[in-house]
C-alpha cells in the first residue's frame, strides 16, 4: 500500500517529515534509516526506499510506500500487491 497525500507535509512517528516525492517507507521492524529493496511479484519492477515510519499494519500489509516508490512500482491505480522486501 501507500501513503495518502493528505500525509504530505506531516511528521512521521519518527519525527521525520513525510514528502511524497521522496522514496521512503514505512515498515513495523526495520529501524530508521534502513534501505529495503521492494520488489512487486506481479511485474517484477524494483525500488529501494528508506524506512523513515514506523507501521501500524494491518492484515497482511507489510510495508507502506510514498507517492514515489508506489509510482515507481505501478502501484497507484491497485493500491494494494503482493512484494518482497528484502
Amino acid at each position: 500500500v501507500y501513503y495518502a497525500d493528505y500525509l504530505h507535509g506531516q511528521a512521521t512517528a519518527m519525527g521525520e517529515i513525510y514528502s511524497k516525492y521522496e522514496f521512503t517507507c514505512s515498515h513495523k521492524y526495520h529501524p530508521k534509516g534502513t534501505l529495503l529493496k521492494v520488489t512487486r511479484i506481479d511485474n517484477g519492477k524494483s525500488v529501494t526506499v528508506r524506512v523513515n515510519d514506523k507501521g501500524t499494519f494491518s492484515g497482511d500489509v507489510v510495508i507502506s510506500l510514498s507517492l514515489a516508490a508506489a509510482m515507481e512500482l505501478e502501484l497507484v491505480k491497485t493500491g494494494k500487491a503482493t512484494v518482497t522486501v528484502e
